[in-house]
């Protein structure tokens, strides 16, 4: 990857702070979703969103140089096994 292609996928990223406020959102709605059996079929899609929205908090850390905490990874490899 050359220096200036990093550099254009980077500006086109969310900072991390919305990055942050998608993951967050996101676990809610998979903890709401656990409560509401009549929502069963919702589940799969807030699961999607969660791990998307993980990955992409994770790269947003990656992108900026910084540490990426160990529960968040063992947190991405659990939801990947569970749901890929």
């Amino acid at each position: 990857m050359h220096l200036g292609d990093h550099g254009s996928a980077a500006m086109s990223e969310p900072p991390l702070r919305v990055l942050g406020d998608r993951l967050r959102t996101a676990r809610v709605e998979v903890a709401r979703l656990r409560h509401d059996r009549a929502a069963a079929a919702d589940m799969s899609v807030a699961r999607e969103r969660l791990l998307d929205a993980l990955d992409a908090y994770v790269r947003g850390l990656e992108r900026l140089g910084l540490p990426i905490p160990r529960t968040m990874r063992a947190e991405q490899r659990l939801y990947r096994k569970l749901y890929d």
